[in-house]
């Protein structure tokens, strides 16, 4: 047979599974909170990724812009149509003169020129420093070989044409210091009378390109590449212009493959994890975005790239851990100390249920002793209850004796009288009966009979109220009744007792019917009425007692009254709790009142209440049911 565990060790075992559960529970409640704090932080420096791209789209849009309205208002200046009307020869002092005015109100504009049909720079302005310089004949280039030329010649005319981003060539070199340069070209032509070729404006592009990079933060850096994957703009300027410096390394299908690919399939992400950082970009053909109806060159679709570094990602996370951490941390301790307090209470426990287990023996004996006391109480109080009604019995019973003696006493008189008159006569018979004396003794005769008769009248009357009373006192069954002659035969049976202590009674009572056990009615009259001769009214002094009774609906009110000295309001919120009494000296035992309460409400359905002044009287209220309802079991 197994042998059962000792409560220590069943406690050592479940604070050791809490223990691992508290582990478990806390590093869950890290894990959470350190995944919360990690997203608010990512979500952050992607929030700051989408704001700093929608900035530097936003300014590259607008330089686009201006470059394309620039040419456009150029075009439209009525001196160009004068210095390149195709019915004269090319103005070129008109031209010269025009650009260079041209380009003094336009920041970041680098040159200005007319080319030919065969690509010959036919006028030249050049701008160093916000000045402008007109070339010299002789040093004019021939620009046919130039993509964005050829380009340019095979745009319909009136039609904007833009190439590609790269740093200016001057006779076949890349100037230096770099110069990174948009061309912006519109071709003229017979629509406005004017001599085949094109207008061209160069762009210096790095004010518009330091702009975006001043965009750069603490956790965002912005990059922009072109279609075959160069850097336009980089945080790290030597990786920037691999195809106009002959770099093919510097590109990202190079040094970032796996971001390379993913561009080449998505033209949108946001929050896209690389292993240099976290990533978000937009990629599109900002030239038509810009400026719509614009013809440009096939690599001028660009991407915007917003990057946070790995080490900035890492750092977040670092700091998003510690929260986590230290909650965690702090979570662990609390429960090892709840942890410890619930062991010692457990110990404590076992102490006390080992010291319990003794005491439940001794326990069960107490109870069973106990409900054998409270047996004998209750059969204790129920022999109580019917002594006091025998008591209450008694004392009418003594009452109706001392009743019965003056009708009796006088009917014994009026016999011996009668006995003394029958004699006279007798002797008068003897003697010599007169008119006179048979007169007298007819007329004393009379007068006998009728006081017999009407004392054994009294009499009976008195054995009759009595016997009712008896009766319904003895009996509980709900039967119908005279509340009023309930009330006659009480103040008849204690008519002694009312006399003795100088106790007037006033009965203010209407013929009411009722239902119900007027033997218990009877009794909760009787103690109050006795209540109030012991405790209302002072010895050989005496008082007013008055009984009244209404009917209000289906209710019958019940009012005794006196104008005694009143409850003491020490006594008066007790008043109805058992052993209450003020003079338990001379012998009362403080039942007479709760019996009252308890018959009341419990036998009668009904409710009593209590109003007194001191020195002033006190009144009892009862509220009874007209029909009392007799309540039996399903069964």
């Amino acid at each position: 047979m197994r042998r059962s565990e000792h409560p220590s060790q069943t406690l050592f075992r479940s604070s050791l599974m809490l223990l691992f559960s508290g582990l478990a529970i806390s590093f869950l409640i890290a894990w959470l909170i350190y995944q919360n704090n990690r997203d608010k932080r990512l979500d952050n420096i992607l929030l700051e990724q989408e704001m700093r791209l929608a900035r530097a789209q936003v300014l590259f849009s607008r330089g686009v812009g201006d470059m394309k309205h620039a040419i456009q208002l150029l075009h439209e200046v009525p001196s160009l149509s004068a210095a390149l009307d195709k019915n004269r020869e090319i103005n070129r002092d008109l031209a010269d003169n025009l650009f260079s005015s041209f380009v003094r109100g336009i920041e970041s504009l680098m040159q200005v020129r007319w080319v030919d049909s065969q690509g010959m720079e036919q006028v030249r302005v050049n701008v160093q420093n916000g000045t402008p310089s007109i070339v010299s004949p002789d040093h004019l280039q021939n620009k046919s070989s130039r993509y964005y030329v050829q380009q340019g010649l095979k745009t319909p005319e009136g039609v904007v044409y833009l190439s590609s981003l790269d740093l200016n060539i001057e006779r076949g070199q890349v100037e230096i210091p770099y110069r990174p340069t948009a061309r912006v070209l519109l071709k003229t032509g017979t629509k406005k009378q004017l001599h085949p070729g094109l207008l061209i404006l160069n762009y210096d592009i790095g004010h518009l390109l330091n702009s975006i990079r001043s965009l750069d933060s603490e956790f965002v850096q912005i990059q922009i590449v072109d279609s075959h994957g160069y850097w336009i703009l980089h945080p790290e300027v030597q990786l920037e212009w691999g195809h106009s410096l002959k770099m093919p390394q510097n590109n990202m299908q190079t040094l970032h493959p796996e971001l390379w690919q993913q561009i080449q399939k998505k033209e949108i992400a946001k929050g896209s994890e690389v292993k240099f950082g976290l990533v978000s970009y937009k990629c599109m053909d900002m030239v038509n975005q810009a400026v719509p109806n614009t013809q440009n060159a096939q690599d001028t679709e660009i991407c915007f790239i917003a990057m946070t570094p790995t080490p900035v990602v890492d750092q977040q996370k670092r700091l998003a851990a510690w929260p986590g951490l230290l909650s965690g941390f702090v979570i662990f301790l609390f429960g090892l100390w709840v942890l410890n307090r619930e062991r010692l209470a457990g110990m404590e426990l076992i102490t006390l249920n080992e010291e319990l287990a003794l005491d439940k023996q001794l326990l069960e004996e107490s109870a069973e002793y106990t409900q054998n006391l409270l047996k004998q109480q209750q059969l204790m109080q129920n022999d109580l209850v019917e002594s006091r009604k025998l008591s209450a019995l008694g004392m009418m019973v003594a009452g109706v004796a001392h009743e019965l003696n003056t009708p009796l006493g006088a009917a014994i008189m009026a016999a011996s009288k009668q006995r003394i008159e029958h004699n006279r006569l007798a002797e008068s018979f003897r003697t010599g009966l007169t008119k006179s004396a048979l007169e007298r003794f007819i007329e004393e005769n009379k007068q006998g009979l009728d006081l017999v008769e009407d004392n054994q009248q009294r009499a009976a009357e008195l054995v009759r109220s009595f016997k009712r009373l008896a009766i319904d006192r003895a009996k509980e069954d709900i039967v119908s009744f005279s509340l009023s002659q309930v009330i006659n035969d009480l103040i008849k049976t204690l008519h002694h007792r009312l006399k003795v202590a100088r106790v007037t009674t006033n009965l203010d009572i209407t013929d009411i019917q009722m239902s119900g056990t007027p033997g218990i009615i009877s009794q909760v009259l009787q103690n109050l009425i006795m209540n109030a001769i012991h405790h209302a009214f002072e010895p050989e002094i005496g008082g007013k007692l008055r009984i009244s009774a209404e009917q209000h609906d289906q209710t019958i009110i019940l009012k005794v009254s006196d104008n005694g000295r009143g409850i003491d309001p020490q006594i008066l919120p007790n008043l109805f709790d058992p052993f209450v009494t003020s003079k338990r000296t001379q012998g009362n035992t403080g039942l007479g009142m709760h019996f009252v309460h308890q018959w009341v409400t419990a036998s009668l359905k009904g409710t009593i209440t209590v109003q007194t002044t001191s020195e002033k009287g006190t009144t009892f209220i009862i509220r009874l049911p007209q029909t009392l309802e007799l309540h039996l079991p399903e069964d």
